[in-house]
Order: C-alpha cells, then sequence, then structure tokens
C-alpha cells in the first residue's frame, strides 16, 4: 500500500470513529443504559420471531446477527462515557431512553460495516480511492466473494433443525404436537401481571418439557477438550440448560404480556435473575455441583478476564446492584459452544493451544469413517525414505485411476468477525505450501510410500501415467482462493461428501479443482454496488446478496456430486 493510500484509510478510520462518537450518551449510569441496549435488541428480534415484522430469511438472520456487533459497540461507548453504582435496576423502559438507545445501536451498526471494510485494507489487495462524493474500495476478489458466501452458507454442512427453529414456529403457529401444546398452555397459564410485568416461577416439570422438544445442536466441542469446569459433556449439559431457561422466559413473557399487557411487556423482556437463582435454574436439567455452574456462569459474564470485553461472547452482564441482566433472544441466537472456545482463545492461550490437537484428531476420525470404500489409505502417518521424513495427514491410492490425493488437514476456529476472517485466511493459505512439499516428496519416493501403505507393490504398476494429487481440508471456515493452481481448499463437509460419492481420485481432483462446488454468483448469491455512509463518510464497495439459503445451497451441492461424480442425475 502506498503512502497516499494510507493517509487516505487514516482519514476514513478517523471519520469513522467521529460518527460513533458523536451519539449523545443515554444516561449517566451505566447499567440503566445497558438495560435499555438489550430491551431494544431484545424486541426488535421478538418481533422478528413473532412475525410482527415481516422479513425474508436472509434479511432475518442478518438482523439478528448484525445485533451482536451492534450490541459490542453500543456497551463499549456506553462504558466509555458512563460512571456506575450500584442501583434499582429499571421497571419500566423510559420511551426517551429507548429511542436514544435505537439510535445508538444504529450508529453502532454502522460503525461495524465501515469498520469491517477499512479491516479489508489491512489483510489483502484491497485500498481505498478517493472519489468525488466520498472514497471507493478498490481491488476486491471475486473469487474470494464465492468463499465468503460458503462461510455464511454454512460450509456445505445439511441444514438441521435448531431451538431457534422451534421458537419461530412456537410463536408464529403454536406447538405442532400434543407435548408442545401442553408446554405452551403451563406457561400461558402459570405466569401472572404485577406491576406491569410478566412474573412467573421456573417450573422444572415445564422447563424437562421444553428440553424434550428441542434438538441438539452439533457438538463442535470435542471428547477430551476440557474447561475448568469439565469437559464437553459438562459443558454440552450447562449450554442446553441455560438455552432453556433463555427459552423458558421468552415464551413466558410472549404468552402473557401478549394476552395481558398492552404493547407486548418489552419491559419485562431481559432477564433479571441473581447469580444464585441463575445457577440454581441451571441445576435443573444440569445436576453438577454448585462450583461446577458457578465456573461455567463466570466465564460467561461480561467483562470477566476479558481485556475487551464483548457481550457476543460473554452474554450474561453482571449489574452493580448484583444482580444478572440475561438477553435471551440474543443467548438463544448464540453459537455458545464456538463463542467459548473462541473466548478460551483470547483470555487462556495456553490452555487451549495445548487442547488444539483435539480437534485435528476428531476431524481425522470423521474423516476416516468416509474413507471406507476405499481399499488404500493412511491417516496422520509419518514417512521417511532417504533420511527426508514427512507428516502425511492423509493419503488415498487408487489403482484404476493410478491416482494419489494427499490431504492436508487444518481445523479452524470459526472467526467472529472480519478481522478475525483474515487470520484465518493466512493459516489456511499456508497448508497449500506445506501440501506442495508433500506432494514433491510422495512424487519423487512414488513407489516406496505406495510399498509402505498397501504392504505390497505387486498390485500396483507404477508408470508415468501415474499421479499424485493434494487438496487442503479444512474445518470450521469457509476457505479462501488457493494460490495454487492444482492444488485446492475446500471444507471437511464438502470433502466426505464427495469422498464418499466418487469412485476416481482423479475424477474427484479434477472437481474439486474446478471449483464448480463453490457458491455460484447470479444463482446462489449477487453482487451489487452498494453504499455505505454515517453521515461524515461514505464508502462505495461490492456487497454480496444471498439468492438461496444454507438448504437450498447443500442440495445444490448433492446434485452436483451427483452429476459429476456418480453420473446419475438426468
Amino acid at each position: 500500500m502506498s503512502e497516499d493510500e494510507t493517509f487516505i484509510r487514516q482519514e476514513v478510520e478517523l471519520l469513522i470513529d467521529e460518527g460513533l462518537a458523536k451519539v449523545s450518551f443515554l444516561h449517566p449510569l451505566a447499567d440503566i443504559s445497558i438495560w435499555h441496549l438489550f430491551t431494544v435488541v431484545e424486541d426488535r428480534i421478538r418481533l422478528l420471531f413473532n412475525g410482527y415484522i415481516k422479513k425474508d430469511e436472509m434479511d432475518f438472520y442478518s438482523i439478528i446477527d448484525g445485533s451482536k456487533y451492534e450490541l459490542r459497540h453500543a456497551i463499549a461507548q456506553v462504558l466509555k462515557s458512563s460512571s456506575n453504582t450500584s442501583i434499582t435496576l429499571p421497571d419500566k423502559t423510559n420511551p426517551s431512553l429507548y429511542e436514544r438507545a435505537a439510535e445508538l445501536l444504529q450508529e453502532a451498526g454502522k460503525y461495524e460495516n465501515l469498520s469491517r471494510i477499512v479491516a479489508s485494507t489491512y489483510s489483502s489487495d484491497c485500498y481505498f480511492k478517493k472519489v468525488a462524493s466520498g472514497y471507493k474500495l478498490e481491488g476486491q476478489s471475486r473469487g474470494e466473494f464465492r468463499y465468503s458466501v460458503l462461510e455464511v452458507l454454512g460450509h456445505g454442512s445439511n441444514m438441521d433443525p435448531d431451538v431457534t427453529g422451534v421458537l419461530y414456529e412456537w410463536l408464529q403457529n403454536g406447538a405442532y404436537n400434543v407435548e408442545g401444546q401442553h408446554i405452551l398452555e403451563s406457561l400461558t397459564n402459570s405466569g401472572r401481571i404485577k406491576k406491569s410485568k410478566v412474573i412467573y416461577d421456573y417450573k422444572p416439570s415445564i422447563a424437562c418439557g421444553i428440553a424434550t422438544q428441542l434438538p441438539q445442536r452439533e457438538m463442535i466441542i470435542p471428547e477430551g477438550f476440557e474447561f475448568d469446569w469439565g469437559g464437553a459433556f459438562e459443558t454440552h449439559v450447562m449450554i442446553n440448560s441455560l438455552m432453556v431457561r433463555c427459552l423458558y422466559h421468552v415464551l413466558s413473557v410472549e404468552l402473557v404480556a401478549g394476552k395481558k399487557i398492552r404493547g407486548g411487556g418489552e419491559s419485562s423482556l431481559v432477564l433479571i435473575l441473581t447469580k444464585e437463582q441463575l445457577i440454581a435454574d441451571i441445576q435443573v436439567l444440569a445436576d453438577f455441583e454448585y462450583e461446577t455452574i458457578c465456573k461455567f456462569v463466570e466465564i460467561l459474564t461480561f467483562g470477566n478476564k476479558a481485556i475487551t470485553p464483548d457481550i457476543a461472547l460473554q452474554p450474561l452482564y453482571f449489574s452493580k446492584s448484583r444482580l444478572f441482566m440475561i438477553p435471551c433472544y440474543h443467548i438463544l441466537n448464540s453459537n455458545i459452544q464456538r463463542n467459548l472456545l473462541s473466548l478460551l482463545a483470547k483470555i487462556d492461550n495456553k490452555q487451549f493451544d495445548k487442547q488444539s490437537d483435539i480437534f485435528e484428531k476428531s476431524m481425522v476420525s470423521q474423516l476416516e469413517v468416509s474413507l471406507q470404500n476405499w481399499k488404500h489409505y493412511s491417516l496422520n502417518r509419518e514417512y521417511k525414505v532417504n533420511g527426508v521424513k514427512e507428516e502425511i495427514d492423509g493419503l488415498i491410492i487408487d489403482k484404476n485411476s493410478k491416482t494419489v490425493l494427499l490431504m492436508e488437514l487444518r481445523w479452524i476456529l470459526q472467526p467472529g468477525d472480519v478481522r478475525e476472517v483474515y487470520n484465518k485466511i493466512k493459516a489456511t493459505s499456508s497448508k497449500v505450501n506445506q501440501l506442495a512439499r508433500k506432494i514433491a516428496f510422495v512424487e519423487k519416493n512414488l513407489s516406496e510410500i505406495i510399498l509402505r501403505t498397501t504392504g505390497c507393490l505387486n498390485d500396483f504398476l507404477i508408470t508415468d501415467n501415474w499421479q499424485v494429487k493434494g487438496v487442503v481440508v479444512i474445518q470450521g471456515f469457509g476457505g479462501t482462493v488457493s494460490k495454487h493452481e492444482t492444488i485446492p481448499i475446500v471444507t471437511l463437509d464438502i470433502f466426505i461428501k464427495a469422498v464418499i460419492n466418487s469412485n476416481s481420485l482423479r475424477e474427484l481432483h479434477s472437481w474439486l479443482n474446478g471449483l464448480s462446488w463453490l457458491p455460484r454468483e447470479d444463482h446462489d448469491f449477487k453482487l451489487d454496488e452498494i453504499e455505505e455512509s454515517n453521515g461524515l463518510v461514505n464508502i462505495y464497495r461490492t456487497a454480496v446478496s444471498l439468492l438461496v439459503n444454507k438448504q437450498q445451497y447443500s442440495n445444490y451441492l448433492d446434485d452436483n456430486i451427483k452429476f459429476n461424480l456418480k453420473g446419475d442425475l438426468e
């Protein structure tokens, strides 16, 4: 980046910071301001779920995801400009503070969008160019757009049922079975109104009933990984119990307030509990010692051990009045498993790093299941020939197509924001160079590698027709454009679907390298020239708009594999 381009970026950054700083503070006391910020966000998400605000699926999730970043920046702004002391938390929304909180969140959203654009100029070939009415972002890669869309569409995995889907269905259409209908009736009948607030008791029988109706989210914390409070089992149980507690609250408020309070009871949306109450409520479905749950709650408490607190990672806000303020819709729409891993990586990097090999072992286990149709393969094996050794993550031998396929594996903690994305891109790209070196090693020692892998060389006629190919397989991240023309980067979900349905490694590599499996412009997404502005700075850039959802893309992927690798699709 030239000196002029660097100077222009500094101009842009200054105007972005001024845009957020111009918003007047909400209240002299931070807790009152944060309660109103929570209330506005919870109210907005509630109106999406109950259908009062109509949005298509893409906008629905975009708004919810955006609210996490809005809250992060808005809370940071409040804490910079407010003091705090022990006070009685609000019982009722202050209309003026509600409006100003909404304004601050709106500006925080603009700040996030503009900051993401600036971040891209630090870690890619992008730069700003001055134009008549502002600044234009130049240097965006069309290939990277396809991988960016893959990240949003879930890496090619199938779309599984989710707790948020149950909540959406129950609020929009009611429960679809007798058990669910009984739960909703019980919540409606057990709640009451006191001084315009929804009041209810957290009943274990109803909580257990809710738990039976909820699907289990994908378990991304593997067996063997340890937190201070325990392992994957304890963590999943406590997360599930917290989710049920939050669902119990939002359903109670919606069902009771909807019938008995004009305006929907937005003042009841933020769950207020003592620490002891919260731990006891989690214990209803997580039968662990008090200290175990206490450690879990404390790590999720906003600001605990964190240098730069993030409400997305630590969603339990402990007020000066020694009461938790809990934004339940926010939690229900969060990936707490991923957030806990991200949080641990930030606050105790040594503890996270010393266990990181567990994730790649989990990857290997998933991959091994998909390779059962291939007679000759090896995983996590070291080969040493003529004094040179290489650790080969994965290797498959296909005698029929005379192909050896090498796999370089990398588990990546899913990025939470754009700043992390570029670090993941760098980490992924480094694997390509490593694999190129290993391919050269196998090519040079092909007969020996085949002999050691299969135990017999007689069945293999080693000629010049044999080819050694490679693919970088990643999990947890969508990926990036490979800088090597014959070493593609693909997600584990897509690779597993492909390798199971392929009977030729040469065809499989050709298909992977052709990138037809990536989301397609004008089919799965479109590109538009848009303007981002905070009133002080205007930035023009190319932006992605999705045309399909996760399941529709997964269906396309399945059809693509059937047609290109199995040839059985008309």
